[in-house]
């Protein structure tokens, strides 16, 4: 049975979510492990979709193509054996960061080649064998097929107005050819290609790949985000958001129309996300959110009442980036960040007048950009409490035995520590970030510097 894989980027957040959705729970959250382990190079931002009996708009997958695209990514030493290993992509379609966006054909390949100076890189040239097993380390000259597929992509076939799936092999044997003339590039390969079956991983087809390309191959930064053009100005906004301990308020402001009545991202919009700090309380008192908050490197200060998180581009997933903490993010149709502010400089003013709370940003972006918004509002009702109340119980050892500190934590002998990833860890020699830390009965958030 062919597997499928849908392609939408914003699949990635959430396993439930649909080609154009993306969880605004997820979004707000804004917290996620500092060491997270190198992005993965493997099928990038794909999730496998079960569908037992496939169909498509053509009976059969079509895999041989001319590209009219091609770009690629320099990862650098990844193998810490001198070589540099470089993602090409191919394509008849268009294409964003190595994910196909029309319908047609697309190649993913992993090569390992001489390296190139990262300042200004370089598509590798020569010829490329396929090595179709992890067996060994792979050394120049290598097309490395377990990182590297074929796609066949088409609308899905039981929901088109769902996005893109694709029929997905991945080569076992054969060459690739680049050679390169000024700007112009000449890349031709002939490759065996082999679909898995969903369930057992064994070989249940195998199909003949054949393309070639002529032109220029434009280096494409896999983990940039987009910057915005100008100065950004919101209002009408509209908020949602959790309070946690830690005085840790995150809240999302996202514009009309934008998210359903579940709070998925259903249509174009912009998000500002406000990560703000207060002294910690239990339960929440959004009073006190009144007043000015300046900017905080977290992941080097920590939380400090009476600041915001400057906004950080970052790994959520391994593979997948996403602008975390004080941000604003422009979403297109696909549900994917298309152009993204990390705010660095200004301020946060809160006053309140009746039950009515007025935030006013006047913030600066990375790139020196203004981002101006101002929300009017029932702040009390947008945000929901996730803090750990003091029990009757525990008043007297102080609000929690679980502290934080520089690379370790401080917890009772039976509590169970893991990082925002899920990896269950120690209790010493941690890296920077944030972890959860289960202990009679009880969640706590704890940051480590």
């Amino acid at each position: 049975m062919r597997k499928l894989y849908i392609l939408a980027a914003a699949a990635a957040f959430t396993a439930s979510a649909t080609a154009s959705s993306v969880s605004l729970d997820m979004l707000q959250t804004g917290w996620r492990n500092s060491q997270l382990s190198p992005a993965t190079l493997t099928k990038q931002g794909i999730k496998t979709l079960d569908l037992n009996n496939a169909t498509r708009s053509a009976e059969e997958p079509q895999f041989s193509f001319t590209a009219t695209n091609a770009e690629f990514y320099y990862y650098g030493d990844l193998l810490d054996n001198g070589t540099g290993v470089y993602m090409l992509w191919l394509a008849n379609t268009t294409m964003k960061k190595g994910m196909p966006t029309g319908t047609g054909q697309m190649a993913r390949l992993e090569l390992i080649a001489d390296q190139t100076d990262p300042s200004n890189p370089q598509l590798c040239t020569g010829t490329f064998k396929v090595m179709p097993a992890i067996d060994q380390v792979p050394e120049a000259g290598t097309l490395f097929g377990p990182d590297s597929d074929v796609l066949d992509v088409f609308p899905n076939p039981d929901a088109p107005e769902e996005g893109l799936v694709a029929y997905s092999y991945e080569p076992s044997e054969g060459t690739l050819t680049i050679e390169k003339e000024g700007d112009t590039y000449k890349i031709s390969y002939d490759l065996t290609i082999v679909h898995r079956d969903i369930y057992s991983e064994e070989i249940d087809d195998t199909q003949q790949s054949v393309c070639s390309y002529e032109g220029e191959c434009t280096y494409v930064d896999l983990y940039a985000y987009t910057p915005f053009d100008g100065d950004i100005n919101l209002d009408e906004l509209i908020a949602s958001g959790r309070y946690t301990d830690g005085g840790d308020y995150s809240i999302a402001f996202t514009t009309p129309g934008m998210l359903d009545d579940k709070g998925w991202i259903v249509a174009p919009g912009y998000l500002l996300n406000a990560e703000l700090f207060v002294e910690d309380v239990a339960p929440m008192n959004v009073d006190d959110l009144v007043g000015t908050f300046t900017p905080n490197d977290l992941f080097t200060n920590g939380a400090v009442p009476g600041t915001f998180g400057e906004g950080v581009w970052y790994p959520i997933f391994g593979s997948m980036y996403a602008a975390i903490l004080t941000s604003v993010s422009e979403y297109d149709e696909s549900g994917s960040e298309a152009r993204t502010a990390l705010a660095k400089e200004g301020t946060i003013t809160c006053s309140k007048e009746g039950d009515n709370y007025k935030m006013v940003f006047d913030l600066i972006s990375a790139e020196g950009n203004k981002i101006t918004a101002v929300y009017e509002g029932d702040l009390e009702a947008a945000i929901s409490d996730f803090s750990t109340p003091v029990s009757v119980n525990t008043i007297g050892e102080g609000k929690s035995t679980v502290v934080g500190g520089r690379g370790f934590i401080t917890a009772p002998a039976d509590a169970e520590i893991f990082s925002l990833s899920g990896v269950r860890c120690g209790s010493e020699n941690l890296p920077a970030g944030i972890y959860l830390v289960k202990t009679a009965g009880k969640t706590h958030k704890v940051m480590v510097k």
